[in-house]
């Protein structure tokens, strides 16, 4: 579970960069996008070695979703209905494809 969290927070550093380049150009923000996928990708290297493809990506995906919303409405970002439902969606088909 700690290598699913830790890919996880890779990616979600990874986001915070590019949403952070999106306002704030420069050699900070990539360095966050550069180091967050590093530690993303080592991670899942890691995971791979004793779990199957499969049911890591779906847990590594879940947990992406989860703690990229909570980090979007963290940065104020504005969720509407359309929002709401599209992360149902998209935690529903990952429990559908983890069952």
């Amino acid at each position: 579970m700690g290598l699913i969290l830790a890919t996880s927070f890779g990616y979600l550093m990874a986001t915070a960069g590019m949403k952070l380049a999106a306002t704030t150009p420069g050699l900070g923000p990539l360095g966050l996008i550069f180091v967050g996928l590093a530690c993303a990708a080592m991670a899942e290297i890691a995971l791979l070695r004793s779990s199957s493809l499969p049911s890591v990506y779906v847990a590594i995906l879940a947990l992406e979703t989860v703690l990229v919303m909570g980090f979007a409405a963290w940065m104020g970002d504005s969720f509407g209905m359309r929002h709401a439902v599209g992360a149902a969606l998209v935690l529903a088909g990952i429990a559908l494809v983890a069952a």
